[in-house]
């Protein structure tokens, strides 16, 4: 049984974690990058403003079965809920443009058709850093796109900085972990690296593809494929 003690001196070694260090990162989809709809802003500044972010969650739904004896909960598919980002707006209004330009993409606000699914999506990461700004996990959330955006009160009497949430749906997630090593700490092979759960740690990616076929190998992080 860990003790108080044991309590302090892990928090003294390992310290806590906080939910101020944070970046996001994302490519613009392709319809942002065409010529008839592209987004005419900075979006490396748009993801500097971005000031608060949703790690995503995961359920499983079950039923119940049972063969003989007591009832068992039997799990059949997995549920994945929204994320919400929040982003400062500045007087260039990009943040703004970005997802008003990709939610419409979506739908043409005139015609009302439907884009092609692979025109509005793109990847996500996310990347949870320690107090020294060295990242400590990620997640990667597949095919993303704005599902809403939060209308924004103008006030005469506010002095409040300007802000926009967004809340994006996405296909699935999975996540990238630090990987320790109990002489030098998070550093393997004289490299640190993230490695998704079930993988085995190395010098980098897995020198052998085909003795781990379940995964994917994308800039040295390990995510599994599905």
């Amino acid at each position: 049984m860990s003790t108080l003690n044991e309590f302090i001196a892990s928090v003294k070694t390992e310290g806590m974690m906080q939910t101020n260090r944070f970046s996001v990162d994302f490519a613009l989809p392709l319809v942002l990058r065409s010529s008839k709809n592209p987004f005419p802003g900075d979006l490396e500044k748009v993801l500097l403003h971005c000031d608060a972010v949703t790690l995503p969650g995961m359920s499983i739904s079950t039923q119940q079965a049972r063969t003989y004896g007591e009832f068992r909960e039997m799990p059949y598919e997995r549920l994945f809920e929204n994320i919400t980002l929040s982003f400062y707006i500045d007087n260039t209004m990009d943040a703004k443009a970005l997802f008003d330009i990709w939610i419409h993409s979506i739908q043409d606000p005139v015609t009302r058709q439907f884009n092609y699914y692979k025109e509005y999506i793109t990847d996500m990461t996310i990347y949870v850093e320690d107090k020294e700004d060295e990242e400590r996990y990620n997640v990667k959330l597949f095919e993303c796109y704005p599902k809403s955006i939060t209308s924004i009160q103008m006030d005469y009497s506010a002095k409040e900085v300007m802000k926009i949430q967004v809340s994006l749906n996405y296909r699935y997630w999975v996540a990238g972990y630090m990987v320790a090593d109990e002489n030098n700490g998070p550093i393997v092979n004289g490299k640190e690296q993230l490695v998704s759960p079930g993988a085995e740690p190395g010098g980098g990616a897995y020198d052998d593809q085909e003795e781990f076929p379940n995964l994917a190998v994308e800039n040295e992080r390990l995510y599994p494929t599905f």
